[in-house]
């Protein structure tokens, strides 16, 4: 239908890209996001016209793109303490087998938009340098 009463709308840079209503089940969108800063925004709209089913949204496993340069920290101190060493190369090798969550800000060292040996190899070659 046409008619969104209680809905949830997607926004990127204040544009909204999609919106979802009614009782549904999990399911998965995914949008292209130029490079750069942008913002995104999840809106949900109630109304009070009927109060039925959980009149509410849950929102989960949300990926956003890769950094693509340092910007919280030095490239290569993925514990943040300012020192790159063989602890930081453990969080990376974890980060890359998957479990631990991924920090492209500094862990990406080639810039190439991905965690890989090649990003170990260069924190290794910092180290012995």
């Amino acid at each position: 239908s046409g008619n969104y009463y209680d809905y949830l709308a997607f926004y990127i840079d204040g544009v909204e890209q999609s919106k979802w209503a009614g009782e549904i089940g999990w399911s998965s969108s995914s949008f292209n996001v130029n490079a750069g800063e942008h913002t995104f925004t999840w809106l949900y709209n109630k109304d009070q016209g009927v109060v039925a089913g959980d009149d509410a949204v849950w929102i989960d496993n949300i990926v956003f793109p890769p950094c693509t340069s340092p910007t919280d920290g030095v490239a290569g101190d993925l514990n943040y303490d300012d020192s790159i060493n063989v602890l930081d190369v453990i969080i990376l090798v974890n980060m890359i087998l998957g479990t631990s969550a991924p920090d492209y800000a500094v862990g990406d060292m080639n810039l190439d938009g991905q965690l890989n040996v090649l990003d170990v190899v260069i924190i290794v070659s910092q180290i012995l340098e």
